[in-house]
């Protein structure tokens, strides 16, 4: 685990535990980094994960000059950004296939949610070339009920959005980008 730096670590942790499709907290991801790299991410008194070395590991990673790899923070949770994303496929070439495995398989309820996205009767709109959606429908899309918060929408969306991207689904994640065009601010 030497040649990669903490920020590295940090954004494999989250890819690991799932941070590509929901936001995982920091402590989960100080666990995560601390199995990985116990040296780097553990207290020099004890074998123990430390919060404090993770946490300035994914603020680090959040920085636009490091390529704003994660989103989110400590009260929110962190999420992994479509160019943390890119940087664990890139990390995955050079590091072992089972350090980086965690989160690359798509699980059976990840695989569910796509093709209940895919099965939609928005989806196919959107494939015949609709130009727009209702808020409602769209949340509806995203499995929400037709009244939830904006603020519900975009995170649910969010989650989606990662899920294509771990399948590598390009149409899903181009479908996900649209449904969230269709979300106010």
């Amino acid at each position: 685990m030497e040649r990669l730096s903490n920020l590295e670590v940090a954004v494999i942790a989250l890819h690991r535990i799932g941070g590509m499709s929901e936001r995982k907290d920091g402590e989960a991801v100080a666990i995560e980094c601390h199995a990985l790299a116990p040296e780097r991410f553990g207290w020099h008194s004890r074998d123990i994960p430390s919060d404090y070395k993770a946490r300035e590991a994914l603020g680090d990673a959040k920085k636009p000059k490091n390529g704003g790899l994660v989103r989110g923070g400590n009260t929110e949770g962190w999420l992994l950004s479509e160019a943390g994303a890119e940087r664990v496929a890139r990390l995955s070439a050079q590091v072992p296939d089972e350090l980086i495995s965690g989160g690359l398989l798509l699980g059976l309820e990840q695989r569910r949610e796509l093709d209940r996205l895919a099965g939609h009767r928005l989806f196919s709109a959107w494939n015949d070339g609709a130009d727009s959606a209702s808020e409602i429908e769209v949340a509806d899309a995203a499995g929400l009920l037709p009244d939830a918060p904006k603020q519900r929408t975009r995170r649910r969306l969010e989650q989606l959005s990662g899920i294509a991207r771990g399948a590598a689904n390009e149409q899903m994640q181009e479908y996900v980008a649209w449904l969230t065009s269709q979300v106010s601010e």
